[in-house]
């Protein structure tokens, strides 16, 4: 999934994350343990890609009803947090898509909004979260 306008101008580099726990995946689909964040190679892109959440091939989302469950939690390094921070408090979802030049074939799943939290940096998406997290 892609989150769109995620960063708020060019960013420093590729994200560099560790993934600390995770059981993120659609609804429907198991987890396979193992979300991935993933940004573009153009850092004037302005998205952030969740991928490697499920170990099916095929992962389907129903109109009308959560696309996520589950949550993951990255390690993420002092740039990396500040980009994040410095970004847009909203955007849309996409599915598939990996970067800005996949959203002409992608689909709309819904929106997701910055909320901040104390220490943390929770992203929640349509009917379901998404949480980006910096771990004390």
């Amino acid at each position: 999934m892609y989150l769109d306008s995620f960063y708020n101008g060019p960013r420093n580099g590729g994200v560099s994350d560790t993934l600390v726990a995770g059981d993120l995946t659609n609804v429907g689909n198991a987890s396979d343990g193992s979300p991935n964040l993933f940004t573009a190679f153009d850092v004037n892109d302005s998205g952030l890609n969740i991928f490697s959440w499920s170990p099916d091939i095929n992962v389907d989302f129903t109109a009308g009803q959560q696309a996520f469950q589950g949550s993951a939690t990255w390690t993420l390094d002092s740039a990396d947090y500040q980009d994040m921070v410095n970004g847009n408090s909203s955007g849309d979802i996409y599915f598939p898509a990996d970067d800005a030049g996949d959203l002409a074939g992608a689909q709309i799943l819904g929106t997701w909004a910055l909320i901040p939290a104390p220490s943390a940096l929770a992203v929640f998406g349509l009917g379901g979260m998404v949480a980006a997290r910096r771990r004390r």
